[in-house]
């Protein structure tokens, strides 16, 4: 999901930031991958503000990382996983938006 949202007329308007283009939405630096629960969880903007996504994001990537560290092609180089979700996001973006 975007951190910063896609849509102004949304429940979550206040993530909604105005100067930022459909690609800069779409780009990587503002996806957070969530499971469905936390998806809907993360739903409350009061609860879940853009500093406190960036925060989670920044965390569990971190965790990640470690965790992968020597053992597979997204530790070793990480713009690859930057690339795919890019790929995904723009792909969502066009889907949500008719554009696809």
């Amino acid at each position: 999901m975007p951190i910063e949202d896609a849509n102004p007329n949304t429940h979550k308007a206040d993530r909604y930031n105005q100067n930022m283009s459909d690609k800069e939405r779409a780009n990587y630096r503002n996806l957070i991958l969530l499971c469905p629960n936390h998806h809907i969880e993360t739903n409350d903007p009061s609860k879940y503000d853009l500093e406190t996504l960036r925060a989670m994001k920044r965390e569990h990537e971190k965790n990640i990382a470690s965790l992968q560290i020597g053992k597979n092609t997204i530790a070793k180089y990480p713009s690859v996983l930057s690339t795919l979700i890019n790929q995904i996001g723009s792909t969502l973006l066009k889907m949500r938006f008719g554009k696809l």
